[in-house]
């Protein structure tokens, strides 16, 4: 009698996918730090050996970290580098995402530039190269220095709280500027990408700010080199569906590619 119930809690249990159980699990411990294996089977109406499963999986992801009974959070708050030290980092990567996310970008568009060193690398090449009546909206001091000069666009700073690090601004003040605002596409560096997670980083005070890009853009490029993948950090931004593409200097694994496709973005490397 046991089994069949359990056989038949594991059938119900699957109208809800793994990677929509592990989101949800995800979610549970971003708000948490903590969750019980009975408590999920109870939640999600399936097997506590489905559970175990999913945090098993997740486990090797290094997402979570199992405890007896259950799991908790692995995220890592991350270390915040200043612009400079991002600058440095995978110098040669940045410029060939960068080179591949300009071909994105066409006459009389709206953008937004977010305040990465990546995004930094497109907006040098938008200077180099100039492309016709864009409108450009950054929140970055350096990246607006950088087109400064260039006649032909049209230059929006959004102000707000100044952000030493990343010599930009953010907080309260720039989301409401951006909350009022709708652009063609936005291109946003990332520091952790994960099919199940989503796009994250270190930077509590971007968060806001990156989530108005995501939400208020018709096309969203995420930029981030081949070690972002399948990192998490604390504070997320966006999950894989409110996203359209990804682009890289080289492609993670199949599976990773996979995971994200099965969410409709699209990984772009070339």
């Amino acid at each position: 009698m046991n089994t069949n119930n359990n056989e038949n809690k594991e059938t119900r249990g699957v109208t809800m996918l793994a990677e929509e159980r592990k989101q949800y699990i995800m979610n549970m411990l971003n708000e948490y730090g903590i969750v019980r294996v009975s408590d999920l089977s109870a939640q999600l109406n399936t097997t506590e050996a489905t559970i175990r499963r999913d945090l098993d999986d997740l486990q090797s992801k290094g997402m979570v970290t199992r405890v007896h009974g259950g799991a908790k959070s692995a995220i890592s708050t991350g270390k915040k580098m200043t612009l400079q030290e991002n600058i440095a980092k995978c110098a040669e990567e940045k410029k060939k995402i960068a080179q591949i996310a300009y071909r994105f970008i066409s006459e009389r568009d709206c953008i937004i530039l977010d305040s990465s060193a990546t995004v930094l690398e497109l907006a040098k090449l938008l200077r180099i190269n100039p492309i016709k009546d864009l409108t450009l909206i950054t929140p970055s001091f350096v990246i607006f220095n950088e087109l400064v000069h260039e006649e032909s666009y049209t230059l929006i700073f959004v102000g707000g709280k100044y952000n030493r690090l990343l010599n930009s601004t953010a907080g309260i003040l720039a989301q409401t500027v951006l909350e009022n605002i709708h652009v063609d596409k936005a291109f946003l560096g990332v520091a952790g990408l994960d099919p199940t997670y989503g796009f994250s980083g270190p930077y509590e005070e971007e968060t806001g700010v990156k989530k108005c890009f995501v939400s208020n853009s018709n096309h969203q490029y995420m930029l981030a080199d081949h070690t972002k993948f399948c990192r998490t950090y604390l504070y997320r931004f966006a999950s894989p569906d409110d996203v359209e593409c990804i682009v890289t200097d080289a492609k993670p694994d199949r599976n990773v590619c996979e995971a994200f496709e099965t969410r409709n973005v699209k990984i772009i490397c070339e």
